[in-house]
């Protein structure tokens, strides 16, 4: 986890959280498949492994994903923002 969460800090665009996030997201379902397999042959030492596995992974998944969306929004502000000074510095109107 704590490695992920490193990774995920070093990123500094909300493309590279996103596609860290869709790599997460491929965890939380490969992880639901094997708890799938494990109910279906009431091995209860490897569904208590899988809930585990799927509780970790959509942790991180949603913690990275919101990380994600909110740099998003930042990135789109302060796109905004540059737009109207440099329409404001080239006498364009808005």
């Amino acid at each position: 986890m704590e490695t992920t969460i490193t990774k995920a800090r070093a990123c500094k665009t909300s493309a590279e959280l996103y596609a860290l996030a869709e790599e997460l997201s491929q965890a939380v379902s490969d992880s639901e498949e094997g708890l799938e397999r494990a109910e279906y042959a009431f091995d209860w030492a490897a569904i208590e492994h899988y809930v585990g596995l799927v509780a970790h992974w959509k942790y991180l998944y949603k913690t990275i994903y919101g990380w994600a969306r909110d740099l998003d929004e930042k990135e789109v502000y302060e796109f905004d923002e540059l737009k109207i000074q440099w329409e404001l510095k080239n006498g364009l109107s808005l």
